[in-house]
Formats: C-alpha cells, structure tokens, sequence
C-alpha cells in the first residue's frame, strides 16, 4: 500500500498549496517568582504598586548552574519606564537594581531614553533604545556578553565559573514591563531534606553511643579537668535527586540552642578561633551503635565551613551553611554519601560549636538541607571544523569543557566519561565525520523522567564509522535516544552499526544506517549482573523514521533475538538488494535450557525493498512468537524463487489471548506473498498481494481469520498444504484473481472451512476456482457444489465470479472502483470496520480491501483561517447524493451507483467567498469510470470549464482544482492616503481589514462613501445606519479588529471601472482603498 492516502477513481480534490515557514525552535519563558510590587499576566511582568523609585522587582525560577553556559533574551514592548533586568548569583533581599550583577538599564526622563550595560557596580552608556529592540544577555564560559538586536555592545569577564545564576529584575516606575523574558535557564526542582541519622561522639566515653542526642556538637573540653573531644556525625539521604541533576543551590540549617539550657558556641580562653568544618565522610555508621572507637573516616579534602561565630561564651547564632558542592558529588556519584563529620577545626580547650539534633523538641528547628537543582543539561561535541555546523561555534577540542556551543568536546565518548548523564540530558553532535564507537552503559541513562539524548545535527551531516567495534553499543542503558545520526557500518564480521544489549526504552530515530555487513540488532539476557541487577531484553523501544540501507549478500537490516517486547518499529525504510537479504527478523534465544521469544510488537508503516524476505518470525513450539501487529507497510521483494516471502511466520500464535493481526499490508512480488507454519489465531485483513508467484500459503496453521484481501498473482492465492489449514478459519470477502493458464486460486490439500462465503474469483486466462483434496473444481458453480464449510449449505453461497474491475494495469495497487461488481457485494465480519485505507466500511460493504468511495476534501482557503464572517456553504449533488457542509471540511460520501448510464456530480458554494465566481462546477463520470466532462453552471446554462482551472489526473479518474489562487479572495488593508494600486472585487464582493478602537456602541455601523472614477459619491452609509442609495450594504462594527465584506453586486456598478472607498472613524479620521469591480 502506498504511504500517503490514494486517490481512488473519483476523487475530487480542491487544494491549496502554502509555502511554510522555516522551523522555529520553542522558546522557554522566564518563570518569575518573589514579587515585590509586580504581577505577571500572559508573561508580562508589570510594576502595579509602590511609588517611582526601585521598589518593584522580581526574579526568576530559572537558573543556570555553575558551569554551564546560557543566556535571557527580551524584547522591549514598553520604552517609557525606568527599568533594569539582567543577571545574578545571590538572591536579594531588596529589589534594587543594585541587586543585579550584569545586566541592562533602561531610564527614561523627559522623552529621553538612556541605555546602559551594568557590570557588577560598574555601568557604561551605551547609547538609546527603541521600541521592538531585542536585548540578550549571555554567559559563555567567564565572559557575559551583551547583546542588542545581534550586535555586541560589550562584555565581562568574571573571575571564576562557579557561581549559579538566575534572572533579577528591577523596575523604577509605576506601569513599567517586561513581556515574555525568554532564556535557557532551566526551571528548578526544589527538595527539603532533614537527616535521616545523626549523632554524638566522645574521646572521653569513647565506647560510648549517643545517638538520641538533642545536641549536634562540635568541641574541645575538659571534663573534671579531663580532655574530651565531641564530634558529630549526621547523613542526608539525596537518593531521591536524579544522578544527573546540577545543584544550583543547597543550604544546610542549623539552629543554635536556647540560652536557657546554657549550651551556645563558645570561645574562650585557648580559644583562637572556634570555625568548623562539615567533612564528608568515607566508611557507613550506624546511629544506634556509633561510638568514638567506632566512627567513619572522612576526607579532609571534601567539606563546608561553618566560620568564626566569636569569642566568650556563650553565643547563640543560627547558621546557614553552603554544601552545594558536597551536594553536588553526593548526587552524581564522585562521592558516596556516608554523611558528614562536624568538628572545630582547632580541636583546643575551650572551643564550641553546638545546634539542635533531630531529636530536639522544636520539629521546625532540627536541621534541615534545602536543595535546588535541574536535569536536562545540554552538551556539545564537533570535529575540527565548524563547516555546515549547527550547533557549535568552535572546532572540538578535548581540552574543552562540553558545556557550551564556544567549548565542544571532540568525541561523544570524552563527554560520557567526564560527566554523569542522565534524564533530559542532550549531547549535541554537530556536522562531521567521527572515528569512534559511541558505548553507553548502566552508569548513563535516562529514566522515567525522561530520555538521554544523542543527537546529530542530521543524518546526512553527523556520521560514525568506527572499524573495530559496534558505532553504537547500549548495554544495558535504558532510556536512551539516538536521533539524527549516521551510522556507516564498514565491517563484515559480527559488529552491528547498533547493538543493544538488553536496554529498554531505546528510541531511534531519523537516523540513516548504512553496513555492508549487519545493521540493527536487539537482544538481552535473563542473567545477572550484581552491580547492575538483571539485565532483560530491550522492552518497549522504538525504532522510527530511519533510512536502513544493506550492501551485502545474505544480511539482515534488522534483528530481533529474544524476549524483546513492546517494540514498536514505525515508518522506516529497509533496503537491501543484494541476494538473500532479510528486512525485519524477529526470532527465538535459546539461554540456559529455556527459549524466549519477541512478543506484543508493533510494525506499521514502514518500506521494505528487499531481495528475499521482508518480515520473518521464528518462534518455536515452547515459545511461541505472539501479538503481531503488522499494518500498513510495504514490501517489494527483488526475487521470486521459492524461498522468497513477503512474511514467513513459524510457531506464531499460542493461544486466542495472543492474536497477531496482519492488516493494511501491501506486498509485492516474490515466491510468496505470505507463507507460514504453525500459524495460529491470526487476523489477516485489508491486504494486497500483488504479482507474487502465489499469495498465501500455510501449513499446520488454523484457527485463523482471512477477510477483505485483495490479491492478483500467476499462480494460487490460498494454499494450505495440509489438512487441518481450514479449521476454524474463516475465508471471506476476498477477491482472488490468479491470472495463470492452468492454475487455481485456491489449493487446499482437504478440510473444510468454519466461514467461507463473499468471496470473488476471478481468472481472466481461465485459472480454475479451487482445488480440493485432489479434486478439480474450474468453475464457481463447481465449487459450490462440494462441501468446504461447516456450517448449512456446501460455502461460497453468496461468492461471485467476475472481473473486479481492478486497475489496468496494475502497479502497486488492487483498489476496485465505483463500477466493480464487488461494490457492495460483501457482507460484514465482526471487528472489521474499515478498509485498508483506514476508512469507515459501509453497512453493506464491498468485497476487498478498499470501501470505493467519492472522497471530498476542501481544505481551508486563505491563510489557514476561515473566521464566523468567513463562512463557505459547499453543497454537492448527484448519484443519490445530496448533503451540505461547511468549508473547510474532509470527508467520504457512498453514493448510489446506477445500473446504467452516468454518474453526475455538481458542486456548488454560497457565503463570502467563491472559488469561481459565483457559478458551480460539475463533472460527469461514465460507465467506464472516466470522467468525461468537466463544466462550469451559471444560472441554467452549462459552459465547459476552463482547463486553467482544473487538472484531470490518474487515467481520467480523478479531478482536483487548480490554479485556484487567481480567484481567492483575501481581506485588504485600508491606508491613510490613496495610493496607485487597487484590488479585485472578485464575487462582487469587496473585503478589507478595519480597526476600530473608540467609542464603539451596538448596532453602530461602518461609515463609508465609495466614489467613482469622476469622484462622484455611487454609495454612502453612516455610523447611524442611514444608506444612500437605500440598498448600499452595511456592516456594524465591534472594538478591535473588523473583516469587512461588502456585496456590491445591488449597486449597479460598471464592470471592469475603478472606485475609491473612504471609510470615516469616530474620531474623523479618513481611510482609503482603492478597487476595480
């Protein structure tokens, strides 16, 4: 079948053809959030209260972790309010523009606009700025840049690369706005985490256990003049923040004891210094157990500080501790948590810091960590060159950070072993040719919160050729998505262009692969792997639009081994032409004494151009391949010897839970279009087998379902070689033209049918209708006469034998038309309720694949949008049809066929807009299914349409408009003087834009004059509805945008002459367009 919707012999098309716009990437818009003295509406931030003076701000929710690379764009929808926006690193607890680091500053004073750039404390003139100027701020590397309409004003390095930013916002005067800040910061996840154990150590008690401790305490004493040293320990589970997320804030709390327990920090004496440090610890404790004898290692080099709170005793400080870097390697991995230790970092008498545990009376005032992070970091990799790059700015270089499009990495495999990827993660690769073989493991992979991304600037532009290794290898490295990539397969031997191991929910996707050895291939394992439990097989991954491409003699374009389930394998193309080639296999794994089978597969629309087998499925009798889903591809095979098959199934079918369903399928060529064995509970419907040596040929198969078929081959359509093949089968609807001499459409060893009626046989070069048991049976009549059904009567009762009427000749398609004797000759089969192309059936429908049809599509005629005052009332008569409908529509129409003579077609359309005038087109169709006469009605009279206007296609059979776009109306924009040009009334009919925006009232109308060529006044009407002459046509007008539509055909005007409308405001003001009737 074709992969676009056909046109059958009488369709009818009006289209319409639009140039489309480039693609427009989507935009994220900034999320703001602490307001003060603004609100945001429709993604307008506005000052609303407070005085003139920076009181008003805001700042965003996104933010840009430390590292990374991004930027804010805006563009100024306001220009006379003072304002400033731009960048920072630390949230402010006022809302000046002070508080920003690098940004813009718009003032305005006396009609006078100021533009300056803002650095830290510094700020630089930069001239002015006008309405609709585009500003951007962006930091690459330790540069921020600035930015106005694309052109840099100027730039600032930081001293470092560590510092997260957000969005700051400050505005001075009332009414000021920002409007749809857009960046590529991202939007934050925020967690609160409170320790999930804590406790106390002694060298004084150092056996002892003080895990239910209401203090959290760090110090050097003495006890009874004895030395003591008290740390504490404490854990935050982060386990539930995504590997890969990038911390862009983490603060830990604590709370300093009440002063009436005599417990604060303390300094005194020997004290030079009380500071602390939180060290990340490197062995587990137990809270319950913990002992000084017993406690945790910790890296001196891995901690946060807590700095001098001063000297005496005792003070209490609360204290807010920044652990964002700790944090950070806690999450991705480089550290494993096991906590932190907390001690003074000069261990001498008497020196004190102490906090409230988690087992402190005050629940709000335990220690809590607050964390802020994002996933779906972006990633860039380039070879040496930036020819036809997309993404990056640079040449790759390993010495490069990757984070940036100024600072791409050189290989796709430096970026997964420098960082820790995972959901909504991207590596973009740009436009090159790579020598490396891309391997991502366990330790990088998406999740259920989204894909990990590779993805190539195209798959004509972005290519991978490793020689001695698979070009993609996923083991065991679920969520991951490869899109956009060509892979070139250069070896013969066991390598694969894509290997996956036991990864689920992989996506491929518009990538081109090209082996002249093998290309795709999915398998897993019921083992185990103790760092990474149980491996499985790639479930519920997607291979779609991908161009599959074999150059070599006995290979298969795509493999399937094992318990691979879910799979959906959509609109791609497989090629391989060589001898011997395989598109799709899908078959069993034998592992540890146990077979395990694909099952629950989806393979739909996709092409298959291969020389000897498009889909094969083995299974075997204790695994069974199960839950088929084959529809609407297409499969051409280059050879027709006896082992070359459209399909091959063998042990397909367990049970009637289990049911494959082959449908919508066109086949051509080879031995056979379908063979099987051992095929069971299949439903098989809506299918063409064209030009194979035989159709369908099955053996030790039953229980199975074969409807509304259409096939034309040399030889048999339905062969069973063994007896049981017509148990519980049904066999119905079908049309069977063989055209072979002495052939037979069907061959069936014995056995008879559990449904065999309305089926079609046809053999234009006297093929016979069945044989049976050895028996020959040429005629319908002599078919009928045998018993081959179980039910009353012998089958075939109500099966016809002629010609069906299919294309002449035939290419790729079996569709019948209107004329066929098989239109409406067939009966209904439960749960089949459309045709091949997905259309609804009849309730009387026709024998076959294809519901003949007439098929009306209008599509929408002006700029993709037909408004209430745009209405098109189409209304199409003829053959028993009569209906109305609103343009623009789609829709199919059963129309009467009569025994003899013609079929008569008229469509005709009322409303604001006429595709030809004001007339109707009309078509006739003859006994042949050839349109013979297309016309043009006006009034009562008929007038061959001219060919301009039409285009007659596919041998007569089908019609569809054209050059439509020399009468399509569209609305004109008035101007405030008269100018040279003017504009066609076509129907009669003037149509204009009108913006009215003061005083507008009900049942106020349009107030216009239109002059003639002598500047004489032909028609008038007023804003109170009063008309000269009385018949001038008015139109009342609402607030805002108007399209106006004025019929002039009452007005007596002189064809081809040119007039002047005047359209009056209420304000007075005077517009003008100028038009030839």
């Amino acid at each position: 079948m074709k992969q676009q919707i056909k046109q059958n012999a009488f369709s009818f098309f009006l289209s319409i053809v639009f140039l489309l716009p480039g693609i427009v990437k989507a935009q994220q818009l900034v999320t703001w959030t602490n307001n003060v003295n603004t609100t945001v509406s429709n993604n307008i931030l506005t000052k609303t209260s407070g005085t003139n003076g920076w009181d008003a701000g805001a700042e965003s929710q996104n933010m840009l972790a430390f590292g990374q690379d991004g930027w804010v764009e805006f563009k100024l929808q306001e220009v006379t309010k003072t304002k400033a926006i731009g960048i920072s690193y630390e949230p402010s607890t006022g809302v000046l523009k002070d508080s920003i680091k690098y940004g813009f500053v718009f003032s305005f004073s006396d009609s006078t606009r100021v533009l300056e750039t803002k650095k830290l404390n510094t700020t630089s003139n930069k001239g002015t700025y006008n309405l609709n100027d585009v500003f951007r701020i962006e930091k690459v590397d330790s540069t921020i840049f600035f930015l106005k309409n694309g052109v840099k004003l100027d730039s600032a390095s930081m001293t470092s690369n560590d510092k997260s930013f957000f969005i700051d916002a400050s505005i001075s005067t009332l009414g000021g706005q920002f409007h749809s800040v857009r960046t590529s910061f991202s939007l934050l996840s925020s967690l609160t985490i409170n320790p999930d154990k804590d406790a106390i150590v002694s060298s004084l008690n150092a056996a002892g256990n003080y895990g239910n401790y209401a203090v959290f305490i760090a110090c050097q004493q003495t006890n009874s003049g004895v030395a003591n040293t008290l740390r504490g320990l404490m854990e935050f589970d982060v386990s539930s923040i995504p590997r890969n997320a990038k911390i862009v804030y983490s603060k830990l709390f604590l709370y300093s004891r009440d002063p009436a327990t005599y417990a604060g920090h303390r300094c005194d004496t020997y004290c030079n210094g009380n500071s602390a440090s939180l060290l990340a610890n490197d062995s587990t404790w137990t809270e319950s157990t913990v002992t000084w004898n017993t406690k945790p290692r910790y890296d001196a080099n891995t901690y946060f500080t807590i700095p001098n709170l001063g000297y005496g005793y005792c003070y209490y400080i609360d204290v807010v501790v920044e652990s964002r870097n700790v944090v950070q390697k806690w999450v991705d991995g480089t550290k494993i948590n096991y906590g932190v230790t907390f001690k003074v970092n000069n261990e001498i008498r008497y020196t004190t810091q102490q906090y409230k545990s988690t087992d402190d009376a005050n629940t709000s005032e335990r220690p809590r960590m607050e964390v802020k992070y994002y996933i779906g970091t972006k990633y860039y990799v380039n070879d040496n060159s930036t020819v036809q790059d997309v993404f990056c700015k640079v040449a790759g270089s390993s010495a490069n950070t990757g984070l940036s499009p100024y600072s791409p990495l050189n290989r796709v495999d430096s970026v997964l072993k420098k960082y820790v990827l995972g959901a909504l993660d991207t590596i973009f690769v740009d436009a090159g040719t790579y020598s490396e073989a891309i391997t991502v493991s366990y330790s990088d992979r998406g999740s259920i919160n989204g894909q990990m991304v590779i993805h190539g600037a195209g798959n004509n532009l972005t290519t991978f050729n490793f020689s001695t290794n698979h070009n993609l290898y996923l083991n065991n490295a679920d969520y991951v998505t490869i899109e956009n990539l060509s892979l070139k397969n250069i070896q013969t031997n066991s390598y694969y262009n894509v290997y996956n191991y036991g990864s689920q929910n992989m996506v491929l996707r518009n990538d081109s692969m090209t082996s002249i050895g093998n290309n795709i291939y999915l398998t897993g394992s019921n083992s185990v792997r103790m760092w990474e439990g149980t491996i499985g097989f790639p479930l519920n991954s997607e291979i779609s639009n991908c161009d599959v491409l074999g150059k070599a003699a006995g290979k298969t374009n795509f493999k399937v081994a094992g318990s691979c389930t879910g799979l959906l394998i959509s609109d791609n193309s497989f090629t391989n032409e060589f001898n011997n080639s395989v598109g799709l296999q899908l078959v069993y794994l034998y592992e540890l004494n146990n077979y395990y089978s694909p099952l629950n597969v989806t393979i739909r629309n996709n092409i298959f151009n291969i020389d000897s087998i498009g889909i094969l499925a083995t299974g075997v009798s204790s695994s069974m391949i199960n839950s088929l889903r084959i529809k609407n591809n297409r499969i051409i095979l280059g050879s027709s010897g006896s082992t070359t098959y459209g399909m091959f199934f063998n042990y397909s079918g367990s049970s009637s839970s289990y049911i494959d369903t082959i449908s919508g399928n066109t086949i051509i060529g080879g031995g056979y279009g379908i063979k099987a064995s051992y095929l069971k509970y299949a439903k098989v419907y809506n299918n063409y087998l064209v030009n194979n040596t035989n159709g369908i040929s099955l053996t030790s198969s039953q229980d199975n379902l074969f409807a509304y078929n259409n096939f034309k081959n040399p030889q048999s359509n339905f062969i069973g070689t063994t007896s049981d093949v017509p148990t519980n089968t049904t066999l119905s609807n079908n049309i069977f033209v063989s055209t072979g001499n002495t052939s037979y459409n069907l061959s069936l060893a014995a056995g008879i049918f559990a449904s065999c009626d309305y089926n079609c046989y046809y053999g234009p070069n006297n093929a016979g209708v069945a044989v049976h048991n050895g028996l020959k049976y040429p005629t319908l009549t002599s078919w009928k006469g045998i018993d081959h059904y179980t039910g009353t009567g012998n089958g075939d009762e109500h099966s016809i034998s002629a010609d069906p009427l299919y294309p002449d000749p035939v290419t790729d398609d079996l569709d019948i038309d209107l004329f066929s004797p098989c239109t409406q000759a067939g009966s209904g089969v439960s749960g089949i309720n459309t045709d091949i192309y997905n259309r609804v059936r009849r309730s009387l429908p026709s024998i076959g694949a294809n519901e003949p049809i007439l098929f009306l599509n209008f599509p929408v005629l002006k700029n993709s949008v037909l408004t209430d005052e745009d209405t098109v009332i189409a209304t199409l008569t003829g053959s028993g049809i009569d209906t109305t409908f609103v343009v623009p529509d789609t829709f199919l129409v059963y129309p009467s066929v009569p025994l003899e003579g013609y079929l008569n077609y008229e469509i005709s359309f009322e409303g604001d807009t006429a595709l030809i005038d004001d007339s109707s087109i009309g078509f006739r169709v003859n006994s042949l299914g050839i349109i013979d006469s297309v016309y043009e009605k006006r009034g009562a009279s008929q007038y061959p349409l001219d060919p301009t206007y039409y285009t007659l296609f596919n041998l007569n059979r089908a019609i569809a408009a054209s050059a439509i776009m020399k009468i399509i109306p569209y609305f004109a924009v008035l101007s405030e003087k008269p100018d040279g040009g003017f504009i066609n009334t076509p129907g009669r009919r003037l149509r204009f834009y009108y913006q009215e925006e003061y005083n507008v009232q009900p049942e106020k109308n349009l107030e216009y004059k239109i002059y003639n060529s002598q500047m004489g006044v032909v028609a008038s009407v007023s804003h109170d509805g009063i008309k000269t002459p009385t018949n001038s046509p008015s139109q009342e007008i609402k607030s805002g945008q108007n399209r106006i539509v004025l019929t002039l055909a009452s007005l007596g005007l002189a064809s081809q002459q040119y007039y002047l409308l005047e359209v009056i405001n209420e304000k007075g003001e005077k517009w003008y367009l100028r038009f030839r009737y």
